[in-house]
């Protein structure tokens, strides 16, 4: 902006403008950048209703048993079920009670993607299960015995998801134990209205977002449906003089939309940065491999001691995975899940469909129930979609070494006499995988094992 031009001192009008095109194209992207979880929230929300068939209001579940690859939700297990209502809006329903059975895995959030509390083996249940109410923004009423309480503080809406686990009892028991869970208000209590559940099957499902300024007409949408944040008032003022008001229709004007537009763009391209290429101290989980940590945010809340907020961290995250966490890892041996994740080769090369890679997994992984390794595409998020499985894990018959390591291949052709032990790529696409390790036992948990690297092969 080398043309402005100020007359003793003041501004002209035609640098004042330009001035103003430049912040608010600034605010704009600043937004993007911090809206980010929550647009993986609206996403959902959206296809909820929209692909799931439940209705506005209603609460209802949809099971994802064993999530397919037309269907877009982030960085999804093909070998869980989910358990998945709409989110409820504690402000008319009043305090909410989710019942949860046994032998299940939860975690729950709010609309802005603060972690609300984890469930079953990592929550106050245990994996017993039990009864938890979920409280309104100030809730000052009567309060029951016999739940776990949980206050919501930020946000009136709250998301519950769970997964029950076919690799327990089989596929078709794992559904009818997620066809256990119950969800009312706390109103109802004594005479709570039987739960729809929707089995999703091979329902086409797509839980994305816009990425162009769309976008922002989401954002709008969540600011009318919801109280806003303090930690996010400067943010959202911002955006006034681009039509996006609190509790205001979006109707941005020819210059707004042209500005929100380009702002799109670019907070695009940052957040694909800071999700692919950040730049956080500690990132890496071994400082011998290229596993990186999925959670970089201290603060589940992303207000550590309420100094700041964590929005690069909590973009970075939300780009990739699609629920709130309170706990990045389990901390009693044989519970849980440990993640990591990565998208460089062993030389720190950008994972490619058109190369073949190679991961040997050890023997004898140190897990109370078994690891898997499913392979996503770095455009959705999601299962990499090439009429394959997407997925390898300890369950399955794979070819095994003498020794009882495990190597897993990854490339748009098999290697030869491999086929059991391989996941398609796409030619000139992007992919990463997600490790899971369900049930770690202290050797992970300490950082004495480690996974190898993923290595590029001819």
């Amino acid at each position: 902006m080398d043309d402005l031009v100020f007359e003793a001192g003041y501004p002209t009008d035609a640098t004042a403008e330009a001035l103003f095109e430049e912040f608010d194209y600034q605010a704009a992207v600043q937004a993007y950048v911090w809206a980010t979880p929550l647009m993986s929230n609206m996403g959902m929300w959206k296809a909820v209703h929209r692909d799931g068939g439940v209705e506005p209001g209603e609460m209802a579940f949809l099971i994802f048993n064993q999530q397919r690859p037309n269907q877009t939700i982030m960085t999804a297990n093909d070998e869980v079920c989910y358990v998945w209502p709409p989110l409820i809006n504690t402000a008319e329903v009043g305090p909410l009670v989710v019942e949860v059975p046994p032998g299940t895995l939860g975690i729950s959030w709010d609309l802005w993607m603060h972690g609300v509390a984890d469930i079953g083996n990592l929550g106050p249940d245990g994996g017993k299960g039990g009864k938890y109410l979920f409280l309104p923004v100030g809730y000052d009423g009567e309060i029951p015995d016999g739940y776990f309480l949980v206050q919501l503080k930020h946000s009136d809406h709250i998301q519950v998801v769970l997964r029950t686990f076919p690799a327990v009892a089989g596929l078709d028991a794992a559904i009818e134990h997620a066809k256990t869970v119950k969800m009312y208000a706390l109103s109802e209590a004594d005479h709570p209205k039987p739960n729809r559940f929707i089995v999703m099957d091979d329902t086409p499902f797509d839980g994305d977002w816009p990425k162009d300024e769309g976008l922002f007409e989401l954002l709008a949408e969540a600011l009318t449906v919801d109280r806003v944040p303090e930690m996010a008032l400067s943010t959202i003022g911002n955006l006034r003089s681009l039509g996006i008001r609190r509790g205001q229709p979006f109707q941005p004007d020819e210059r707004a939309r042209r500005i929100l537009a380009r702002a799109a763009k670019t907070g695009h391209d940052i957040v694909l940065s800071m999700a692919f290429n950040n730049r956080f101290d500690g990132k890496l989980v071994y400082e011998d491999r290229q596993w990186e940590k999925i959670l970089h945010y201290t603060d589940y809340e992303f207000m550590p001691n309420g100094e700041y907020q964590e929005v690069e961290a909590r973009a970075s995250y939300y780009q990739l995975i699609g629920n709130g966490v309170t706990a990045a890892a389990p901390s009693k041996p044989g519970t849980g899940i440990f993640y990591t994740t990565t998208y460089k080769d062993a030389h720190g090369d950008m994972l490619n469909g058109s190369n073949t890679y190679k991961l040997s997994m050890p023997a004898e992984v140190p897990v109370a129930q078994f690891w898997q390794i499913p392979v996503y595409s770095n455009q959705t998020r999601s299962l990499i979609n090439t009429g394959s499985p997407a997925t390898k894990s300890s369950k399955d018959r794979l070819i095994t070494n003498d020794d009882g390591s495990v190597d897993v291949y990854f490339g748009p052709e098999p290697p030869k006499g491999m086929k059991q032990n391989w996941v398609k790529t796409i030619p000139d696409e992007g992919w990463f995988v997600l490790l899971r390790l369900y049930g770690p036992e202290a050797p992970i948990l300490d950082k004495t094992w480690k996974p190898n690297d993923i290595e590029k092969i001819n």
